[in-house]
């Protein structure tokens, strides 16, 4: 009689790759730009400090989740190391 042997293999769990917000000259201008041409009247029109604060850190988070959202890193930036810099980088063989 044929013997039958079942195999589960499991399959090798992949790391969520980081998240990370890119902080280059262009999303910063954008934000800069999106600062000066943003209207804070509404908020010297509180009454109470608490609720100016509130309304005021909401717009600030929200031009910034806008201009530099959160990006999955790429698979071949994953294994970088914050100390090498790019003249490191360069200056290495391959």
């Amino acid at each position: 009689m044929p013997n039958y042997t079942i195999i589960f293999k499991n399959k090798p769990e992949f790391k969520d790759r980081l998240m990370t917000r890119v902080f280059s000259k262009s999303t910063k201008l954008k934000f800069a730009t999106d600062l000066a041409s943003t209207n804070w009247s509404d908020i010297y029109n509180y009454q109470d400090a608490n609720d100016a604060c509130n309304a005021f850190s909401t717009r600030i988070c929200k031009l910034f989740e806008n201009n530099f959202p959160l990006t999955k890193l790429s698979r071949a930036r994953l294994g970088d190391k914050k100390w090498i810099t790019f003249g490191l980088r360069k200056s290495s063989p391959p």
